[in-house]
């Protein structure tokens, strides 16, 4: 974790820190000094209790926050779990609104911190659509003989659908109190992973 963002994430609402470091040495010793220690410890123990706050706050919802499987990108961004989505559906499940609170809390107590909120929709989301534009054609007794376009409308619509679950996200927080300056949308995107989620990625 970069250490910016482990101090962002530390900050209480009073632009404090509190970190408790046992430390061990010989005060007689001629080349005793506590500084390089102090140092050597605030840059593993910020990133360790970071780590560690997140974890706590956000359960059950922080199976990517461990030091040992949490990826940084290269923006230095800190993953967060998605917020997932039933197939074809764009508003949020009342299953979510725990996760949703504790996000809320998260920006509330570190207000450093931004969040960025990037919809996507799925291959499951596609084969939703599909049953229900073909349903919809057996209804209407039309039929659409040129695939290219149906493929692209349907894309657009996949499009529409990932937009629309990430605006869905960010009004909910804003609901909630938090200012609109701290969430950043990302350009919608399909995931053509085929056991890719609906979802809304998070990260901070």
């Amino acid at each position: 974790m970069p250490l910016p963002a482990a101090l962002a994430i530390l900050r209480d609402d009073n632009d404090d820190i509190s970190l408790s470091l046992p430390l061990k040495g010989n005060l007689d010793a001629p080349d005793f000094g506590i500084t390089p220690l102090i140092n050597k410890l605030l840059g593993i123990a910020l990133r360790k209790a970071a780590v560690g706050y997140l974890s706590n706050l956000l359960q059950p919802y922080a199976t990517v926050l461990t030091v040992a499987r949490m990826a940084i990108d290269m923006a230095g961004n800190i993953p967060l779990d998605a917020l997932v989505f039933a197939p074809g559906v764009d508003q949020i499940s009342t299953d979510n609104n725990n996760y949703i609170h504790k996000l809320s809390t998260l920006l509330t107590e570190r207000p450093a911190l931004r969040l960025q909120l990037c919809g996507k929709a799925s291959e499951s989301d596609r084969q939703f659509l599909r049953k229900q534009a073909a349903a919809t054609t057996e209804a209407t007794q039309h039929e659409n003989t040129d695939p290219a376009t149906s493929q692209q409308a349907l894309d657009k619509q996949l499009q529409q659908l990932a937009k629309t679950r990430a605006l869905t996200l960010k009004n909910a927080l804003l609901a909630a109190g938090i200012d609109n300056s701290r969430l950043f949308l990302c350009r919608p995107q399909i995931d053509s992973d085929a056991k890719g989620l609906p979802r809304v990625d998070l990260s901070l």
